[in-house]
């Protein structure tokens, strides 16, 4: 249940930062629904509340290096695909680096 409720946190948190940064309640969801996935990486791999702190961190760095507006004949999803791709690609090495250091630990106290 508190899994759930971090990936709904930064999934809430993630939209607004899409509205605040777009201006428009469609690119708004989008967003939202397209961070919730590299946000739902995370949270399998920390426990508890423990995923909100990436999901803070991936919202301040949307903050900061979100497209503000739109450039000439884009469309504003398509804009925000670079940032997408650099946190589902950095959730799923943490991640798995986490579940290979938790198997070794595992197999050393064995």
């Amino acid at each position: 249940m508190k899994r759930l409720l971090s990936i709904l946190a930064g999934a809430l948190a993630a939209g607004v930062v899409g509205y605040v940064k777009s201006g428009d309640e469609p690119t708004a969801t989008g967003v939202a629904l397209a961070f919730a996935i590299p946000i739902a990486i995370i949270a399998v791999g920390l426990p508890g509340f423990r995923s909100l702190v990436p999901a803070a961190g991936f919202v301040a760095l949307m903050l900061i290096f979100g497209p503000a507006e739109r450039t000439e004949g884009s469309n504003i999803l398509t804009d925000w695909a670079f940032l997408w791709m650099c946190f589902t690609v950095a959730a799923l090495l943490v991640t798995g680096w986490l579940v290979v250091s938790r198997r070794r630990k595992a197999s050393r106290t064995q």
